[in-house]
């Protein structure tokens, strides 16, 4: 009982206020703006502290138990800065990851800071055995491990469970290769660092603050870090991410 009364306790300090719709529901909210179109407020929602709205015509009656009528013509009615977007953050994330023929296998660490978010870490690579027919013929090996880092921006959408995102990924690994010079020649062997980099878009699903499942289409090459395109490689991939912090 003591338990629930601080619980209880707690919401009613960071949520003083109340709202009344026509409809008979009411949204226990803390009230930053009331103008003569809408109600602004934030009110708690699967743990996470969120922005919200409403049109007068759909409000009966509300209680708002700190206003200011000087705030009426601010521009912003959501003057408060979300917590999440303060302070820096990080978590770790799988991926799994396919840019045609060759597939990465990832574990990165991400730091972010609001919707910005940097990432790094080791992946394994799979590239399906290649070969080019004709005078020359070029085998790969098929396993070999890199390191994948990259850049990802969110782009907050009304749905409070979906986000889209912009990505520049890029992977570094070596690649063994073996080639007959010609037709009676004997085989040569070589290995060279290659550098995919990607760009891409994709939707983010977050099951609650901590937890998220993202997937995304785009395309890249592997000509080094420029993107210059001599052969286009499209990229899927399907990833899980957990937020540390």
């Amino acid at each position: 009982m003591l338990l629930m009364f601080m619980s209880m306790s707690t919401i009613g300090e960071d949520f003083p206020d109340r709202i009344v719709t026509s409809k008979g529901d009411i949204i226990e909210c803390d009230i930053t703006l009331v103008n003569s179109e809408s109600i602004y407020y934030y009110y708690l929602h699967r743990d996470i502290r969120r922005p919200g709205q409403i049109g007068l015509e759909k409000v009966s009656d509300y209680t708002w138990t700190d206003h200011n009528l000087n705030e009426l013509d601010d521009e912003n009615p959501f003057r408060e800065v979300e917590e999440q977007t303060k302070k820096w953050g990080y978590g770790v994330k799988f991926v799994q990851q396919f840019n045609m023929p060759i597939k990465h296998t990832i574990v990165a660490f991400n730091v972010n800071k609001g919707n910005h978010s940097f990432y790094v870490g080791p992946h394994y690579t799979h590239i399906a055995e290649k070969r080019i027919t004709g005078d020359t013929d070029i085998s790969y090996a098929q396993h070999t491990y890199g390191v994948n880092f990259g850049y990802n921006v969110i782009i907050k959408t009304r749905n409070e469970n979906f986000d889209v995102f912009m990505q520049l990924d890029f992977s570094l690994y070596e690649a063994d290769s073996w080639h007959m010079a010609g037709p009676y020649s004997v085989v040569e062997s070589e290995r060279s660092l290659v550098v995919e980099n990607c760009i891409s878009t994709g939707i983010r699903y977050n099951f609650s603050e901590k937890l998220s499942i993202l997937g995304g289409y785009g395309f890249g090459s592997a000509n080094g870090f420029f993107f210059e395109f001599e052969d286009v490689i499209p990229q899927i991939y399907l990833g899980l991410q957990y937020q540390i912090k």
